[in-house]
């Protein structure tokens, strides 16, 4: 059997260096330190592009480490979007320029182009192939929900697929939530246990592990449990001595040597988590049971869902303003008039956190929320020469009215009384 493992690690767009430099600390410095110290390790990492500007100017020694491991084989560099955007609802143009800005990071950075990507928040579209492949990526890593929600049975999630859309075919990898809910927080023998319970189901070929990288030392206490208490070590060791029954192998090795089993098509969906968090709460306290769309066993898993991502859209009317100020900019910009700088400006503005709410960023943090106005604004007065008044469908509740001189900014309520629900000022 393969074991596939894979770590993401990101930090979004305004998150402040007196935030992300304890992160690097207790948690990217020593995985880094620890995979450098055992080549037998073999794994794949996606770093987005904002902690790539990070590390690359704060800690140049991190990257020289990754760069060594990938010259030697014993890490694989996965791409993406740049900025960790939610590609699914941007437009086409936006994706393919979002996926090529992060092969050329990578190519800068590691002097390597990624084959294949990590999906934001897994929130998958059925149209997405089309972009990813256009792009240049041959596979994409998913959970084993969307294999179900696809109607393949657990047994199945343990091999290569393949979908496609519009004859562009894409190679999909699913992880384990059982792993990702095992790594790292439980001890070896219960992972080794359900380990060798895979690994005596012949139908299993992959078992892939995805899960995010800030787990191992930035969750509350996983620092203690993951280096001082010695999980990691034993972890490691433990693989290392399983003999034949486990190969720790690169996805891309996966995609090289394992022919997908069939194609599937996938409906929209995300992990299980999320879409139990799109739906209001006092739509949830309604329910006649506790919905979790995980817990619905045997043949029926993945059949019950809850929303897609585009619910936090509605859900939140500042989300839906942000988002729809980003999509007008978009369909108004002429990216050839853009510096390299105010390019990467605009697809900072697309980086998913300050969108929606997760546990430890959304849009309920203001300094998220800020950065993206910030790069919204910049760009803007490209497209949108002061002194300026116009109709505008940034509001989920009705028209609204934009107005920006060379000092301010300004979005009004035209449909509810005048209400000013958003008022910027600009650099003088």
């Amino acid at each position: 059997m393969k074991l596939v493992l894979i770590f993401h690690a990101h930090q979004p767009v305004g998150n402040p260096p007196e935030t992300i430099e304890p992160i690097v600390e207790r948690c990217y410095a020593p995985l880094i330190h620890v995979l450098d110290s055992n080549p037998g390790l073999r794994v794949a990492f996606h770093i987005s592009g904002p902690l790539l500007d990070y590390l690359e100017r704060h800690h140049p020694e991190l990257m020289t480490l990754l760069a060594a491991m990938t010259r030697r084989n014993q890490i694989e560099i996965l791409g993406g979007g740049l900025s960790e955007p939610i590609l699914g609802v941007l437009s086409r143009r936006d994706r393919l320029m979002q996926i090529h800005a992060m092969n050329e990071r990578i190519k800068t950075l590691f002097g390597i182009q990624p084959r294949g990507m990590w999906l934001a928040e897994r929130a998958w579209f059925p149209d997405l192939p089309r972009d990813i492949v256009d792009a240049g990526m041959e596979y994409l890593i998913l959970d084993d929900f969307h294999a179900m929600a696809a109607g393949i049975p657990s047994t199945g999630v343990g091999r290569l697929w393949w979908t496609e859309y519009e004859g562009r075919r894409l190679k999909i990898l699913f992880g384990s939530k059982r792993l990702r809910y095992l790594i790292p927080f439980r001890p070896w023998g219960d992972i080794e246990k359900y380990l060798q319970e895979k690994h005596r189901h012949k139908k299993v070929q992959i078992l892939c592990y995805a899960d995010d990288a800030e787990k191992f030392g930035a969750w509350p206490g996983t620092d203690e449990w993951v280096y001082r208490q010695g999980w990691l070590n034993h972890f490691i060791q433990g693989l290392l001595t399983m003999g034949h029954s486990l190969t720790l192998t690169l996805p891309r090795e996966v995609i090289d040597h394992h022919p997908p089993h069939a194609m599937i098509y996938i409906p929209s969906t995300t992990y299980d988590e999320m879409q139990t968090w799109t739906i209001h709460p006092k739509r949830l306290k309604k329910l006649p049971f506790r919905f979790h769309p995980d817990r619905v066993g045997g043949r029926g898993r993945g059949l019950v869902r809850g929303g897609d991502w585009r619910a936090f859209l509605h859900r939140y009317p500042e989300s839906y303003q942000m988002y729809a100020r980003m999509m007008a900019i978009s369909s108004k910009l002429d990216h050839q008039q853009l510096s390299m700088f105010e390019k990467k400006r605009f697809l900072e503005a697309q980086c998913n956190d300050a969108y929606w709410h997760g546990v430890f960023a959304g849009v309920y943090a203001p300094h998220l929320v800020r950065a993206v106005y910030e790069r919204l604004l910049e760009v803007g007065l490209k497209i949108w020469p002061p002194p300026v008044l116009h109709k505008t469908h940034w509001l989920s509740t009705g028209q609204a009215l934009h107005g920006m001189t060379h000092h301010w900014d300004v979005v009004i309520d035209i449909t509810h009384g005048g209400e000013w629900v958003e008022w910027h000022r600009l650099n003088p």
